[in-house]
């Protein structure tokens, strides 16, 4: 399936181990989609696509999402999860040079001073043991002029 948003929210990767003993990571973004009715929708990033995407979303970018939607029932209640496997940029690539990947940004320096106390933050319900046992956290966004990846330098193919 495929669909076209914008980024509300993006929320910090959770890692873990499986039933199986296989380590995994998964990211979840919110977005809202729709012209008239505009509604929301959460998204998760698995283990490799964390990587490739996750670093790159921010708030209000729209994109186009390709993912497989997945049900299953527990204890007579049924959950539903859309999983990624594909972002697009919406933005139009000059035809006349091919797509280039941009370079990864070099890591920012850890601040010296103490962390400041962040305030409330809305959390995401925990609806069941497989969504982990910790609310996912909001993406902090890092602060403006260090580099930063951008909607014009995103590292996945354009329409």
């Amino acid at each position: 399936m495929e669909i076209i948003g914008t980024i509300k929210e993006v929320y910090q990767p959770q890692s873990g181990t499986s039933s199986k003993g296989n380590a995994y990571t998964t990211q979840t973004i919110l977005i809202t989609y729709g012209d008239q009715y505009p509604k929301d929708l959460a998204l998760t990033l698995m283990n490799k696509n964390v990587e490739t995407y996750g670093a790159y979303l921010r708030p209000g970018q729209k994109l186009k999402f390709s993912f497989d939607a997945s049900s299953r029932e527990y204890n007579g209640r049924f959950y539903t999860e859309c999983t990624v496997w594909k972002v697009e940029s919406l933005q139009e690539q000059p035809q006349s040079q091919p797509y280039q990947a941009a370079p990864m940004p070099a890591p920012a320096p850890m601040p010296s001073a103490p962390p400041q106390p962040q305030q409330a933050q809305p959390q995401m319900p925990n609806y069941g043991p497989h969504y982990g046992a910790q609310p996912q956290q909001p993406y902090q966004q890092p602060p403006s002029g260090q580099g930063y990846p951008t909607a014009d330098n995103l590292p996945f193919p354009r329409q």
